[in-house]
């Protein structure tokens, strides 16, 4: 009955603990974005401390240094892709007026289009008007106020500050709950997840920046009606795992649709088509010479990314969907190690004797250094742990010496 009562009492605590994530979902995502953060940002952190900085010196210079970066390309940004939204609402309400006038007396393949496009006069008139485009951040998921994400990125951008500052006190708190034999394992296995999650991270920022400025120059060049939207898009959907190319590529043909409704195909070989070329061969780049060198996916089960991904995705949406393969590789990392540390056999605690030996050498050598106090207090309270086990323990029979 106890066994019963046991097991019934488990699986409650298992789905109250469900239940209280799946509650606190927001604020657990916005916590373990925090720690990515700061696992991103460590190496730069550490390469400042290496120069002799000091360690809230280069802590400052990093994150305000990033800040600044984000910002600068934002405000760089901003003014440019506000005038290509205006000028994509006023292409795309031209273009379907001029479609739905010229379109029923052209050609078989016009008139065969224009049996696809919107017949009521409400959705007409807001397609027309350009009305679509306050519907566009829903369509995409991102329903949280302007607000409420500069918030969140000012509570992310100080928690990982502060876990960044603290880092080695918050190690010792949680990996206190362990018992000492799985501390050591433990705290390897979490500071390799932090390595590859922060360096996933970086490399997809990287990558991300690096096609957003590399597509809107290229877009510019070609004369591409809308040069920092699409580059915002392509560099946007370049996040989204393995179907990143695909989807910079539909973004692409939708942008064009205007210009080729109201210019005529010469658009095609003159804008678009050399849009998609540049789009394609920028993230195959990225993808095959840049990311290896950053992060090699490769060494991660796919089907585990995939799983990972999906599960994320149907929870958090996009988010989700960007947050699903550094989760994955922690699964996996984590998995590793619990593999080695049960295959590999656990070391027997030396004899009391060989103990105390080592404990009075080390005594010894402290007290002709000249240790500072906190050291040799350390010292004797490990004696003191010896000594009790030494008359605690029983006495070791002939055949274990």
């Amino acid at each position: 009955m106890k066994r019963y009562a046991a097991i019934t009492a488990a699986v409650l605590a298992t789905l109250a603990t469900l239940l209280a994530v799946w509650r606190l979902r927001g604020a657990l995502l916005l916590f373990f974005l925090s720690l990515g953060v700061a696992a991103a940002l460590r190496p730069m952190v550490d390469r400042l401390e290496s120069f002799r900085w000091p360690r809230l010196a280069a802590l400052a210079v990093t994150y305000l240094g990033t800040l600044a970066l984000l910002a600068g390309l934002a405000m760089v940004a901003a003014g440019p892709l506000m005038t290509d939204l205006e000028r994509l609402e006023h292409d795309a309400e031209t273009a379907f007026a001029h479609a739905r006038d010229t379109w029923p007396n052209g050609g078989p393949l016009e008139r065969k289009f224009m049996q696809l496009l919107p017949v009521g006069e409400g959705l007409a008139s807001s397609a027309a008007d350009g009305r679509w485009l306050a519907s566009l951040p829903t369509l995409l998921g991102f329903t949280r106020g302007f607000f409420e994400i500069v918030v969140n990125t000012i509570v992310m951008a100080v928690l990982s500050l502060y876990w960044s500052i603290d880092r080695v006190h918050f190690e010792r708190l949680w990996l206190s709950l362990l018992t000492v034999d799985h501390r050591t394992a433990a705290r390897d296995a979490w500071r390799t997840i932090e390595i590859e999650v922060g360096a996933y991270l970086r490399s997809e920022a990287i990558q991300c920046i690096a096609a957003g400025v590399i597509l809107g120059l290229g877009y510019s060049a070609m004369g591409f009606p809308y040069p920092v939207l699409l580059a915002v898009c392509s560099a946007a959907a370049w996040l989204v795992p393995w179907g990143g190319v695909v989807i910079a590529l539909a973004f692409t043909t939708a942008l064009s649709l205007p210009i080729l409704v109201l210019r005529g195909q010469e658009v095609l070989w003159s804008a678009a088509l050399p849009a998609m070329i540049a789009t394609v061969f920028v993230l195959s780049f990225l993808e095959l010479v840049v990311e290896p060198r950053l992060f090699d996916r490769r060494r991660y089960n796919a089907l585990l990314i995939v799983l990972v991904v999906i599960v994320l995705t149907e929870g958090f949406g996009i988010a989700g969907l960007l947050l699903g393969p550094p989760l994955a590789a922690a699964i996996q990392t984590i998995g590793g190690y619990w593999l080695r540390w049960r295959a590999v056999p656990q070391s027997q605690p030396l004899p009391s004797p060989a103990l105390a030996e080592r404990v009075a050498g080390l005594r010894a050598s402290l007290a002709a250094d000249d240790a500072p106090p906190e050291l040799v207090s350390l010292v004797d309270r490990l004696s003191a742990l010896v000594r009790e086990t030494q008359e605690n323990s029983p006495p070791l029979a002939a055949t274990d010496l």
